[in-house]
């Protein structure tokens, strides 16, 4: 379990990483849908941005949301693994 959750916070970076490089253009032309990987990433906790009206007004905060969502997660996980042994 311990593995699985370093996983997950090293592919949860990346996917929020990504639309960040997308958006700079260090991955070719931009692609709108890149977004997408962050969101899934931070489930469930990303479904709450849809009720937070600063995140409307720009995609980094919704981006910063996802990090700290997949930061949460990852503590989740970690503290799932302390509890297992």
């Amino acid at each position: 379990m311990r593995i699985v959750s370093w996983v997950y916070l090293a592919l949860g970076l990346i996917a929020c990483a990504v639309p960040w490089l997308n958006a700079n253009g260090y991955m070719g032309e931009p692609d709108p849908l890149s977004g997408i990987f962050p969101f899934l990433v931070a489930l469930p906790w990303s479904l709450l941005i849809d009720y937070m009206p600063w995140t409307d007004e720009s995609g980094q905060l919704a981006l910063g949301f996802c990090v700290a969502a997949v930061l949460v997660n990852f503590g989740l996980l970690r503290w799932i693994a302390a509890h297992l042994k």
